[in-house]
């Protein structure tokens, strides 16, 4: 398998798992969070998040946590572990941005 091919296998399978799944489920959930029965939620209202936010909050975790950690040797992967961890209500980056 060339890189060309295993980059898009890779893109592919994010953009279903952690884009395509989120926008359509009723509640945002992903296939994990399913399992965890854990539910995104506003931080604003603790409503249930709307398509919007679940679009941004996975659009952002895909392109700035996972790929660019990739590159970056895990800077943004470990700040939004850090977040989680030292947060007080241990919500993590991308959590932030929807």
């Amino acid at each position: 398998m060339n890189k060309i091919s295993l980059i898009t296998t890779i893109g592919i399978t994010l953009l279903i798992c952690y884009i395509i799944i989120p926008l359509l489920s009723k509640d945002g959930q992903t296939i994990a969070k399913r399992i965890f029965a854990l539910d995104v939620r506003s931080i604003k209202d603790d409503a249930p998040a709307s398509k919007i936010q679940v679009l941004f909050r996975e659009s952002f975790y895909v392109l700035i946590v996972l790929v660019l950690s990739y590159f970056t040797y895990f800077i943004p992967l470990i700040i939004s572990l850090a977040f989680m961890i030292f947060e007080k209500h241990h919500l993590s980056l991308h959590d932030y941005v929807s």
